[in-house]
């Protein structure tokens, strides 16, 4: 999904000077950062980014590729885990966070 949003996000016109002053300053290369290809994915953060119907068109092409695995895996969720933000091991079964979020009970006394 990486390879096809980075092939996608090089495919976008870099936006013009005077687009990118309208933004203040401190928020400008977070803009800017929308136009450069992106780093390994990481779990929380896709964003399907598209211009044209040709890029609609393969998002569609990989989804389709990609559900029948990935309803298989969901399957294999675990449904008293909670799985935020943290690749998951694909080898086990109930499928299990790598890096668990542990979450504990506070009493306020």
């Amino acid at each position: 999904m990486v390879d096809y949003q980075n092939l996608v996000i090089t495919s976008l016109p870099y936006p013009h000077a005077q687009h990118v002053t309208i933004y203040p300053e401190p928020l400008r290369a977070t803009y800017l950062k929308g136009f450069e290809p992106e780093a390994p994915f990481q779990p929380g953060a896709l964003q399907l980014r598209f211009l044209t119907m040709d890029h609609l068109l393969g998002w569609l092409a990989l989804i389709q590729s990609l559900l029948p695995a990935a309803l298989a895996r969901a399957d294999r969720l675990d449904p008293t885990v909670l799985y935020l933000a943290s690749p998951i091991d694909l080898d086990a079964d109930p499928l299990r966070p790598t890096n668990p979020v542990v979450l504990k009970r506070f009493n306020a006394s």
